[in-house]
């Protein structure tokens, strides 16, 4: 990048410098030098990436920065300086698998393989093979078992067919394409212990053949190389494409010239030479470079017996003689309920530099793929043609990424400014715009003015490291990342926001921010895919907690119309994206809306809680009786229920006492009185927790008589009969009188209106309509029994230090102690697992499963916990020093 100054007079008469900048090419020499550094964002929403120079995996989570390094196999650890940094990142369906190329150094390069534990960042080698020189892999794609959902047209949610080859196998197959125009097929059979691999040349038909990774695999080096190539893999369609762009090297032998040797017995005048002595004017140079032609292959893998009966057959070839490949990439279509199906398509993007002194030129040619009219007789041919289907050039502007667009039949490119100027107002703020996103209709490539231009913003203080090197979409396709190239030592991630549909000239502009929000939402649950990249529009301190609160309705009032039966799964699956987007939210505000928004969190995450509770109840309950091996599991979840229900209680009775006085015009005299809006209070207003309270009230009742009723056989079980009695009997709840009232309560809020009730529960703060049932329900409380004021308000330990060692500290302590799913004290601090959306601990999933003590269903509950924490979030290891 290159700057220079322009001065301007402000109001004052003062001169100011406007900063101007220009791109060279050697800001793009990343698409033209294999500088390219692999970038991909997974499932779970952790950018993986290459580190600039050491032969190493980076990984960090979004949005909360926590990263990693995947460790290294041993054959890489133990000769470091042998490999280059990864070109080759993929990451399965399932982000249950990863895939490394480590090109070797002089030598031969590696790939490596990858399986991940229960938390994100725990990865663990699994295979580790040679890869031979002049076989490196170019490009890598899984296949996958899941099916794709999708929203149609018609505002439904649909699964789209299978992608790629469908077999009966219940493994992904990880499909390679290497620089010997191979394509290698590997995949991990639950019962081998080591990785399969299947080769076959995409040059001529050539049936799979087994080779072993820990063999070095075949090459068929010779002077033509692949640099560039893309895999398609259609919808319910078993036949896959292989593009591939060569490039034709040097001779090994350097040393020997190809000009004509000079004679030395030439007469040394100027007369004219003889014409077999004449130089052919051929430099060297021009006998390499890149290849002329895209070679593309089929690849026909049946759906029975995929690996024994699949063969390939090469397309012919697409001539395309455009200098400078920099992207070559297949777009899959998905198909539509009202559409007819659409055909392959295949974009490749050119560079020209020229002499490198002009302004560099942009061209991207779309390719379609169709069968022929006439099918040939021979099997060993293939029946797709190619076809080109537009071609646009940009000279103004430099072409630097194309990825399938959100919307289907059409593209997203991302365009590249040459030049440009912050102005001084704007230079303290450091983000300028380098370049803007479009979306191009298929095929004809024009510009789609359905779809606003959204910008490619860099911090103007180091524009040419800004320059996107490779991009990638976010799980949801709601948001773009991008990293620099690898000649840079910054391994800066960069997040962009995509285009979007234009608004309507009425529409506020907050609304068209998240006009789309609903449908991704919904996607996202289906998939079972983080809803992180969805979220982030909604933490913008533009858009409203209102706002936030219309689009939680809109996806459970979605979910409870498609699917009846299954309302109680999609409210609990709708409240965890609730809790993260008030946690996120709350965490980049300050002041009075971060306690607002800590407060509806906290809400939120309590009912999360109280539903995992009565997971646990329900499950150790059989026949009227309680599983005596989980007794301990069960009298954390009493003893954290009665804390957080005597927390509730305290904010009722004082509450209603002041609500009843100030009916009589009395003023209560206290330092704090809690509003009848507080966030605390939708636990008795809305069925969806008041009903979750009582039942587990009926539970630990149940437990409490049926283990008093027991004699202890052992000390362990005469300690924990004792702890049980302590916690029920000397809490400030009266269990019998308590639970008719909350009945009382929980009959009066079934008449509420429907959607107040909902706005309540996923706002996690009581609408405004629901105070008079507020206002009833803590007034019954203060007023009906069911307490123990004394006990409820006066502990053991405050008499015994003063009511003034209260305090939100203690609390704070407390909650950071304690399993925030199991309830129980964290025994090994050290060694639990940290939830990346609350950041609450827990030692559920930690530990050889085979070890775990408890019943067959205690078990069986943790292992549904071992996965995600009771808000949803994700696990993350914490280091040994925490």
């Amino acid at each position: 990048m290159q700057e220079q100054a322009k001065l301007s007079l402000s109001a004052k008469g003062k001169a100011r410098e406007d900063v101007h900048w220009q791109l060279g090419w050697w800001d793009f020499a990343h698409a033209l030098e294999g500088t390219r550094r692999p970038l991909v964002w997974s499932k779970s929403s952790v950018v993986y990436t290459a580190h600039p120079s050491e032969p190493l995996v980076l990984a960090r989570h979004f949005p909360t920065s926590r990263h990693f390094v995947l460790p290294s196999a041993p054959k890489i650890l133990a000769s470091p300086t042998s490999f280059e940094p990864p070109t080759v990142i993929s990451i399965s369906n399932n982000d249950e698998l990863l895939f490394a190329y480590f090109p070797g150094r002089g030598g031969d390069g590696a790939g490596c393989l990858w399986q991940r534990g229960v938390q994100l960042d725990n990865w663990q080698v699994r295979e580790c093979w040679n890869i031979e020189q002049g076989a490196g892999v170019v490009t890598a794609e899984w296949t996958s078992t899941q099916r794709e959902w999708t929203v149609t047209e018609s505002g439904s949610s649909a699964r789209l067919p299978s992608r790629g080859p469908s077999s009966a196998l219940p493994y992904a197959m990880i499909l390679l394409v290497t620089e010997d125009h191979c394509i290698s097929v590997c995949f991990l059979p639950p019962q081998v212990p080591s990785l399969k691999i299947a080769k076959a040349s995409l040059l001529q038909t050539s049936p799979l053949q087994d080779a072993q990774p820990k063999d070095t695999l075949p090459a068929t080096v010779g002077s033509r190389v692949c640099v560039a190539a893309s895999i398609y893999m259609g919808y319910n369609d078993p036949t896959l494409l292989v593009a591939m762009r060569s490039k034709v090297l040097s001779p090994q032998r350097v040393h020997e010239s190809t000009y004509t040797p000079i004679n030395l017995d030439i007469p040394l005048d100027i007369s004219p030479v003889d014409p077999s002595y004449e130089v052919p004017l051929t430099p060297e140079w021009d006998l390499w470079g890149e290849d002329s032609v895209i070679n593309v292959c089929e690849v026909r893998m049946p759906i029975r017996f995929p690996m024994k009966s699949a063969f390939t057959r090469p397309l012919q070839p697409i001539l395309c003689p455009n200098q400078h490949l920099t992207d070559l990439k297949f777009i899959t279509i998905p198909p539509s309920f009202t559409k007819p199906p659409q055909p392959p398509y295949l974009a490749a993007t050119f560079l020209t530099f020229g002499d490198y002194t002009a302004t560099p030129n942009s061209e991207i040619l779309l390719f379609s793929f169709s069968k022929r009219e006439t099918p040939t007789s021979s099997a060993l041919i293939s029946d797709l043609v190619s076809r080109l289907e537009a071609q646009k050039s940009y000279e103004d502007k430099v072409l630097n990424f194309v990825l399938p667009s959100p919307a289907r039949d059409s593209l997203l490119i991302g365009l590249m400014h040459l030049s440009g100027s912050v102005p001084h107002v704007k230079r303290k703020a450091k983000g300028g715009t380098i370049g803007t996103m479009h979306i191009l209709k298929l095929p004809d490539l024009a510009a789609d003015d359905e779809w606003n231009v959204a910008p490619i913003m860099s911090d103007m203080t180091k524009t040419c490291r800004a320059v996107p090197a490779n991009v990638a979409y976010s799980p949801n396709r709601a948001l773009l990342c991008s990293v620099a190239a690898s000649t840079f030592a910054d391994s800066h991630i960069s997040i962009y926001a995509i285009p979007r549909l234009q608004r309507d000239a009425g529409r506020p502009f907050t609304s068209t921010l998240v006009i789309d929000l609903p449908s991704l939402f919904i996607i996202a649950l289906h998939s079972r895919s983080s809803p992180a990249d969805v979220i982030h529009p909604l933490i913008s301190p533009a858009v409203s907690v209102q706002t936030a609160v219309d689009i939680l309705s809109e996806v459970l009032l979605y979910f409870n119309e498609e699917s009846p039966s299954l309302r109680e799964m999609w409210t609990a699956e709708v409240l965890r994206l609730a809790s993260e987007i008030y946690w996120t939210k709350a965490s980049r505000t300050e002041g009075g809306e971060k306690a607002s928004l800590l407060a509806r969190w906290r809400t939120i995450h309590d009912i999360c809680s109280l539903s995992a509770c009565l997971n646990a109840f329900s499950m150790c309950y059989e026949d009227q009786i309680y599983d005596l091996g989980d007794i301990w599991h069960l009298v954390c979840f009493s003893n954290w229920f009665i804390e957080f229900l005597e927390g509730v209680l305290r904010e009722a009775v004082l509450a209603g006492d002041e609500s009843a006085l100030s009916m009589k015009g009395t003023v209560l005299a206290l330092a704090r009185v809690p509003s009848l809006s507080a966030a605390v209070f939708v636990h008795l207003v809305h069925p969806y927790s008041l009903g979750r309270i009582r039942s587990i009230l009926r539970y630990i009742k149940r437990f409490r008589d049926h283990i008093a009723s027991l004699t202890a056989k052992g000390e362990n079980a005469q300690i924990a009969r004792e702890v049980l009695l302590d916690v029920v009997d000397c809490s400030g709840i009266e269990f019998d009188r308590l639970g008719a009232v909350l009945g009382e309560i929980y009959q009066g809020v079934q008449g509420a209106n429907e959607n107040d009730l909902q706005q309540t529960l996923l706002g996690g703060m009581p609408r405004t309509s629901l105070i008079p049932s507020v206002r009833g329900a803590v007034e019954k409380i203060a007023s009906g029994g069911g307490v123990n004021r004394a006990r409820l308000f006066i502990k053991p330990g405050d008499l015994v230090d003063g009511v003034a060692r209260l305090s939100m500290v203690d609390q704070h302590l407390k909650d950071k102690h304690r399993d925030v799913v199991s309830k129980g004290l964290l025994l090994h601090p050290a060694q639990s697992s940290l939830c990346v959306c609350c950041e609450g601990r827990s030692e559920v999933n930690v530990g050889d499963p085979k070890t775990r003590t408890g019943s067959v269903k205690w078990r069986a509950w943790t292992r549904q916990a071992a996965h995600r924490c009771v808000c949803g979030g994700a696990w993350w290891k914490l280091p040994n020093s925490t």
